[in-house]
This record gives structure tokens, C-alpha cells and sequence, in this order.
């Protein structure tokens, strides 16, 4: 290294002053802090793998657990729309057998009256009121189905009040006595029944169905018994009949017969905050049971989310269950 001299008095240099410095310490202290600053990368990074490789792993597990639940939550919602598809065919197949019921009736008297040229006005009077019973037989079965319909999307509003069940049985049990003389129409009422915040008449309605299925498949002459019996937290309504039970497979099932009114019956009572299910043996019977709850839980517009609570408050094996 060079450093000019200057002296006081001149302007310019007189000389230059030659300083050495040996070059190989100062390599040697640039290698050894080169060799730090490797040795600390290296260790960092190795560090930062060694700290990586665990979150790696976390995520492969969870990214692997999502793939399976993702599996699963598919295969779910396959099995939920091949059940929901099944149901559609049925109440497909249920529905068109009870309006093509109808319609044949109607079609095959209306052609008597357009073809014939013998009859007479009372002959023409009575296949005009087959044709009016057949025609209210599908104007009831349209007006269930639409009644199904507004109360599965929440349409259907609960008119509440305090209900005397046992009184309201016996009124329904008495107008079912004019219409089923040949039936022997049974009561055994718990006294100790409180009143229950319900709307009177749709529980009216779910008991006229099940006392019109209850007739309909038991011979003449045999007892049709309305029961009540009160638990802690609800009142139990049970009727049973002498018919010939149900089929083994009929609790896989929503529809019985070919009509609407177990699914109506079913909808009104989860509107409740109830269930309905049933006991039956070939050959033995059916019994049909069906709650209503003493501590109303739910809300009185009878939306899809008091369903739900119901749903969950009394789970059952199938829609329409047989009890275990």
C-alpha cells in the first residue's frame, strides 16, 4: 500500500510512504469466517428440515384423513339418494296406482252412459254416482299429496292450543262409530291424561287415519281399542287392531296400502315434537303408537328445524319404524 508525503510548504508530494501487509492471515481469516457462515447455513437448514419433516407429516395425515372422510361423506350422499330415489319410485308407483284407480272407475262408467241405449234414469243415476265417489277418490288423493308436500317444505302452520286428548278421542271415536258400524270401536282412557299444547285438528286428522287403516284391515266384528297411557314427558296413543299384520318388509317402507295418510300422519306428529311407529305380527295384528309431548320444545310454525329437533329428540329406526 502507497501513502503520498506531502511537506508543510508544498503543494505537491515529496514522496510516498510503502506500507506491506502480508496476504495469507488475511485469506486464512476469510476461510475461517467463510467456514462459520457454512457451518451455520448448513446447520440452520438442517434445523429448519429437521423441524419441517413433523408439520410434513401432520399434513400428509390430515390431508389423508380428509381424503377418507371426503370418501365417506360421498358414499353417504350415494346411499341418501339411492334411498331418496327408492322413495321417489314409491310414492310414485303408490300415487299413480291410487289416481289410475280412480280414473278407470270414471272412464269405464262414463263409457256405460255414452254407449248404451238401453238404460234407464236410475241405471244412469247410479254409475253417475259411482263416477262422483271415484272423482272425489282422486280429488282427496291430489289434495293429500299436496298436503304432504307443504308440510316436508315447512309450509304448514300449527294452530296450538291446550287439547283434552281423551276428550278429543272419544269425540273422533265416536264419529268413526257411524261410519264403522260393523267394527266394535274400543276406549281405555288414562284419567291421570293432562292436556296437551297441540293443534286439534291435525291430531284429529292423524287419528281418523289411524282408525280408518285399523278398520279397513280388520274383519267385521272385531275390536278396534283406542289407548292412552302418560309417561314423564309425553302422552302415549296407541290403536290396535285384530287384522292381519303387517308385511315383515313394511318397516323399510313409508306408504301403506295405496294411500297418503301414514305419511301425512307421520308428518303432523314430528310437527308436534311426537313420532309415530307401530308393532305388528303376522296374523296378529297391528298396533300403531304415537306421542305427543307434555313440555312443548318446539316452535308452533311447524318449520323443517322443529322436525329436525324432533328427529333427534326421539330417533326411530326408519321413517315410519317398527318398534324394536
Amino acid at each position: 500500500m502507497y501513502v503520498p508525503l506531502v511537506f508543510a510548504g508544498n503543494s505537491s508530494a515529496s514522496g510516498a510512504f510503502e506500507l506491506y501487509l502480508p496476504y495469507a492471515p488475511v485469506q486464512a481469516a476469510v476461510d475461517r469466517e467463510s467456514n462459520q457462515l457454512y457451518l451455520v447455513l448448513a446447520a440452520g437448514l438442517t434445523l429448519f428440515y429437521a423441524s419441517m419433516f413433523p408439520v410434513v407429516l401432520l399434513a400428509e395425515r390430515w390431508r389423508r384423513r380428509l381424503l377418507r372422510e371426503a370418501e365417506t361423506t360421498a358414499i353417504a350422499n350415494l346411499a341418501v339418494l339411492e334411498r331418496l330415489n327408492k322413495l321417489k319410485s314409491e310414492f310414485l308407483i303408490r300415487i299413480s296406482h291410487q289416481f289410475r284407480t280412480a280414473l278407470v272407475g270414471i272412464q269405464g262408467f262414463s263409457e256405460l252412459i255414452r254407449d248404451s241405449e238401453r238404460l234407464d234414469l236410475a241405471e244412469v243415476k247410479a254409475f253417475a254416482s259411482d263416477i262422483h265417489t271415484d272423482a272425489e277418490r282422486l280429488d282427496r288423493a291430489f289434495n293429500q299429496m299436496l298436503e304432504l308436500d307443504r308440510m316436508e317444505a315447512g309450509r304448514t302452520i300449527l294452530q296450538t292450543a291446550q287439547v283434552d286428548i281423551n276428550m278429543l278421542i272419544l269425540e273422533v271415536v265416536e264419529a268413526a262409530r257411524d261410519e264403522n258400524a260393523e267394527h266394535v270401536l274400543a276406549v281405555r282412557l288414562d284419567p291421570s291424561a293432562p292436556p296437551v299444547q297441540c293443534d286439534r285438528g291435525l291430531i284429529s286428522q292423524v287419528l281418523d287415519i289411524l282408525l280408518s287403516n285399523a278398520t279397513r284391515y280388520s274383519a267385521a266384528g272385531t275390536e278396534v281399542a283406542v289407548v292412552t297411557q302418560v309417561d314423564a314427558d309425553f302422552v302415549k296413543v296407541s290403536v290396535k287392531d285384530h287384522g292381519p299384520g303387517m308385511p315383515a318388509d313394511f318397516d323399510s317402507g313409508l306408504f301403506v296400502g295405496n294411500g297418503l295418510g301414514l305419511p301425512i300422519a307421520r308428518q303432523i306428529l314430528e310437527m308436534h315434537g311426537g313420532r309415530l311407529w307401530f308393532d305388528s305380527a303376522a296374523g296378529l295384528g297391528s298396533e300403531f303408537h304415537f306421542t305427543l309431548p307434555l313440555h312443548v320444545r318446539t316452535s308452533v310454525n311447524g318449520r323443517a328445524a322443529a322436525r329436525n329437533q324432533s328427529r333427534n329428540a326421539h330417533p326411530a329406526p326408519s321413517i315410519l319404524s317398527k318398534s324394536s
